[in-house]
Order: C-alpha cells, then sequence, then structure tokens
C-alpha cells in the first residue's frame, strides 16, 4: 500500500523545513501545531509517515541552522563589504584568508563578487574572470543591486582580458538593469564601461556620448571624484575630434571640481600633456613633461614618443633622440610600435636621413593601414553595438 500526503500539508512541511533552517528552536510549538491539524483527519498510517517524515526534516536542516564555518565566512565578508572603500588592500588580505572551495553557493557568490570589487578597488588588473563569471551566473536574474554590481564587474573584468564583445553585452545588461533600479551610481559606472569599450573599437562618437552620461549620472550621485575623472576621460576623447573644443574643456574642468586627490592628479597632468601636444603647443609639452617627471610620474611609450616629437619640432635634437629611445625601449603593443616608427621617420627626416626617413614613414603608414581595415571589420563596431543600443531602454532623443 503506498501513501502521500494531501497537497496542503506538503506545503506546510516545506514551510516547516524552511522556517526550522532560520530558527529550530520554534521546532517544537511548530510541530505540535502541524501534529494537531494531522491527527483531526489521518489514519494511523499516515501519522507514522507525518513522524517520520518531520524528525527527517529536522535532521536535514540543523546543519544549516549551525555551521560555524560558513558564520565565520560570512562575517569575514562583512568586513570586508565595510573595508572596500577605505582600505580595499586590506579587504584583499582578509578575504585571501577565506578557504577556497565553499560549500554554500550563496556564500560563495557573495565572495567572489567582494574579490572582484575589492580588485578593482585597488586597481589590480590580475582579476580572476572564473570569480567574475561564477558571480554573474549565480546572481543571474535576480533583478536586484547584486545582479546589477556583478554584471557591472564581470564586464569590466572581460575588458581586461580584453574581450571586448562580451564586455559590451554585459555592460548594457548592468545598465539597464541599474537604470530600472533607479540606481544612479551603477548607470554611472556602467556607462563609464561601455566607453571604455567603444574606446577599444576607435568609435569616437560613441565613446564621448557614454562619457558624457557618465559625467552626468556622477554628478546626480554626487559622486565628484568619478565625475571629474570621467570628465578627463571625455576630453581625452574629445581631443581627436576637436582639438581646441578639448582645450577649452579642460581650462574650465578646474572651476567644476575642488578635488586633491593623487589619482585624479595624475590623471589630470597625463590629459594636460595629451591635450598641449595635440594643440602643438610644443615649448608647453616639453615643459609639462618635464614637470611631470620631477613629480615622481612615469611617462609610457607613447608620452615619450609624443615627447620625442615635441623636442624635434623645438629644434632640441638630441634629447629628441634620447626620449625616442625611452619610447622603443618600454613599446608593448603594435600601436606604440607605430608611433615610434612615425617618430622615427620624423626625426630621421629632420637630421637629413631621407631613406630611412622614407621606410619608417612606409613601415608605419602600412601598419596604420592594417589596424584601420581590422577595425572597420570588426564585429563590435556596427552590427553588435547596434544591437545591443537598440535592446537597451535607453531614450535616444536627447542625441
Amino acid at each position: 500500500m503506498s501513501f502521500s500526503f494531501p497537497q496542503n500539508n506538503l506545503r506546510n512541511l516545506r514551510f516547516l523545513k524552511c522556517n526550522l533552517r532560520f530558527n529550530p528552536r520554534t521546532l517544537n510549538l511548530k510541530v505540535l501545531y502541524l501534529w494537531y491539524i494531522y491527527t483531526m483527519k489521518q489514519t494511523s498510517q499516515h501519522i507514522i509517515l507525518f513522524i517520520a517524515a518531520v524528525i527527517s526534516l529536522y535532521a536535514l536542516s540543523l546543519p544549516s541552522c549551525s555551521n560555524p564555518a560558513d558564520r565565520t565566512v560570512r562575517d569575514k565578508l562583512a568586513l570586508v563589504d565595510t573595508l572596500l572603500l577605505s582600505d580595499p588592500g586590506a579587504a584583499l588580505d582578509t578575504l585571501a584568508t577565506l578557504p577556497d572551495s565553499i560549500a554554500h553557493p550563496s556564500t560563495a557568490a557573495w565572495r567572489d563578487l567582494l574579490t572582484v570589487k575589492a580588485m578593482s578597488k585597488a586597481h589590480n588588473e590580475t582579476i580572476d574572470e572564473n570569480k567574475a563569471k561564477s558571480a554573474a551566473f549565480y546572481y543571474d536574474g535576480h533583478g536586484d543591486s547584486l545582479e546589477t554590481q556583478s554584471r557591472y564587474y564581470y564586464g569590466y573584468m572581460l575588458i581586461l582580458h580584453k574581450k571586448h564583445d562580451q564586455a559590451l553585452v554585459e555592460l548594457y545588461k548592468a545598465f539597464n538593469l541599474a537604470q530600472n533600479q533607479n540606481d544612479i551610481f551603477f548607470s554611472a559606472m556602467s556607462s563609464r564601461g561601455i566607453a571604455n569599450v567603444y574606446s577599444e573599437f576607435y568609435a569616437l562618437d560613441d565613446e564621448l556620448y557614454w562619457n558624457d552620461k557618465s559625467v552626468e549620472l556622477f554628478k546626480q550621485a554626487h559622486k565628484l571624484l568619478h565625475a571629474a575623472d570621467a570628465e578627463l576621460t571625455a576630453i581625452n576623447t574629445l581631443k581627436y575630434i576637436d582639438p581646441k573644443a578639448a582645450k577649452e574643456r579642460f581650462d574650465s574642468i578646474d572651476s567644476s571640481y575642488n578635488l586633491n586627490d593623487k589619482y585624479y592628479t595624475t590623471h589630470r597632468d597625463q590629459i594636460h600633456f595629451e591635450i598641449l601636444y595635440i594643440n602643438k603647443e610644443f615649448k608647453k609639452t616639453i615643459e609639462h613633461a618635464q614637470s611631470m617627471l620631477e613629480n615622481g610620474q612615469q611617462l609610457s611609450s607613447n608620452k615619450w614618443s609624443k615627447l620625442s616629437e615635441a623636442y624635434i619640432y623645438n629644434g632640441d635634437i638630441t634629447s629628441a633622440r634620447e626620449a625616442l629611445d625611452s619610447a622603443i625601449a618600454l613599446q608593448t603593443t603594435r600601436q606604440d610600435s607605430l608611433l615610434n616608427d612615425m617618430t622615427l621617420s620624423i626625426y630621421q627626416y629632420k637630421t637629413g636621413d631621407y631613406r630611412q626617413a622614407y621606410r619608417s614613414n612606409n613601415s608605419w603608414a602600412h601598419g596604420s593601414a592594417d589596424i584601420s581595415q581590422s577595425l572597420l571589420k570588426h564585429p563590435g563596431t556596427k552590427q553588435l553595438t547596434e544591437y545591443y543600443r537598440l535592446q537597451s531602454d535607453i531614450n535616444q532623443k536627447d542625441r
């Protein structure tokens, strides 16, 4: 003979199990209540089965109610959450003390999300792709702030791993989630991330649009440091579209923000260098670069190459060669190499080595053409970009 519980009582048992997980001290009252309801209507065989089921549920729920290891991990994660803004390095140190394997899925997902956030805030670019992905996977469909954050940081990680098509997808999802939740800060962060992806595609108009949107949103969220930093990035994009307009915008930025932050100051100095260079103010470019070096700032291969060109047009060939050698020593990307070829061709021309100048110029021209063609064929530049723009909830009327 087979036995089955009526559906109403099955629901009661599920309710009982759920409550046992969180408050086992109420066990006796709940069991007595269900016992009373059940014995009013059921046979002795049903009652025996009912008692067995209650005992099983109690046994299964006790470990999850009193797991000291999980409670310890969650206590440490709560500490990490409070350290993220004030001391991300200490947050990472605390995370390093946690076990690699965490049994409870929600605790593991929270650990993974906080790890990615801490590494981002510490400007650590060695983010574990698996942690970012697992957090996004766990929170998928939750429709809450944790899903928004996990989507954003997964997109951020994908940018670092040069997976820009996927990053654009995740960041648009994060933006839409943040908009639906009226989360202004993560709307701004996602906008900034989308702008970063467009930067990789050399889609300047889209990059500028999303940077400007992030500036506006950061101001609404009263995050002035973020707004100022995004403003600098927008100016850096604008310089390729309209150098004079970029200079005017840069010259007015200090009146908008009163900030004394080392990271912001360094970023501002870097952008100032670019504005002076692109507007062909070569003497000021040299003076500003020397000031940066005196203050302990490092110049990239790209900036050393531009500084070399500034020295050439300022008539200091010796310093130009030294700066160019520094640029070549630091080059790590194809773009670095091409810019150095262009500067080298100018240097060789100015020193009368016309044949070598012609060869260096050809190397630069062919390499630039190859990059341009590859960008035109890039799926993210047109189809993917347009598709996800249409799928988003963004009001395009203000563009």
